[in-house]
């Protein structure tokens, strides 16, 4: 019942709604906290941060009202995938990747349209899967989004409030991704006890982001992360916090 009321939330959305407040005792306190959400959710658009612009900008034009794909493709270093997109053909074939490359094309279109975050739900597990095809990358975006609207919503970054959110959803996509996330709650470090060697995985890149949130340093603190891309998607955080 409640994951039928989910799905009907991105197609009717105010059948969705009504749906929701009729979910079982046991789904009751989830189907609650949704409808807060969706009921209290106001967005103003956020500015991108200067590494970003240029993307957004380029992206923009290609989410409304569905995000075209092809669109995006010609964007982007062609691959085989890349080529299908291209052609107008959505690519079937299943991934391992897990790499942070083409994961600012998820973080522009967070910036560029989440004044719907059904829509933008939708938006996101879409591009993931056409451009990844991997449960880890999809694990990823997910988890990408939900933080970003986490902190869009409450000004802050509640680690709790995030994995209660985000390990129902992307645990089936990569349980192993999901329960290194997890264990995060169980971990306490100071920002000097972090380090900032990246290997290029998308997954890992997730898990330094959500670190650095935790821990809420100052911006010249991020600034001065040897890593560009650790770097660069902490301040983007930091602008969405900014905004509240």
């Amino acid at each position: 019942m409640y994951n039928h009321a989910l799905l009907t939330v991105f197609v009717d959305l105010d059948k969705g709604k009504q749906l929701l407040k009729r979910v079982p005792k046991q789904y009751s306190d989830k189907a609650k906290e949704l409808l807060f959400f969706l009921e209290r959710w106001r967005f103003d658009q956020i500015e991108a941060p200067d590494w970003l612009k240029e993307t957004v900008e380029k992206i923009e034009p290609f989410l409304q009202p569905d995000v075209d794909l092809v669109g995006l493709a010609h964007f982007l270093e062609s691959t085989p995938r890349i080529e299908q997109l291209r052609n107008g053909f959505f690519p079937m074939q299943d991934t391992n990747a897990d790499t942070s490359k083409n994961l600012n094309i998820v973080l522009a279109i967070l910036f560029a349209s989440a004044r719907d975050p059904i829509a933008l739900e939708k938006s996101i597990t879409k591009t993931s899967v056409a451009l990844f095809g991997s449960g880890t990358m999809l694990a990823v975006s997910i988890a990408l989004m939900r933080c970003f609207l986490l902190i869009v919503d409450e000004g802050i970054f509640n680690l709790e409030h995030f994995l209660w959110d985000v390990i129902p959803v992307i645990q089936d996509c990569d349980f192993e991704f999901a329960r290194r996330l997890s264990k995060l709650e169980e971990e306490s470090f100071s920002f000097e006890d972090l380090s900032f060697d990246f290997s290029g995985k998308g997954s890992e890149l997730l898990l330094k982001l959500v670190q650095i949130l935790m821990i809420d340093p100052s911006e010249e603190e991020i600034k001065n992360i040897d890593s560009r891309e650790i770097r660069d998607f902490a301040l983007a955080m930091t602008k969405a916090k900014r905004r509240c």
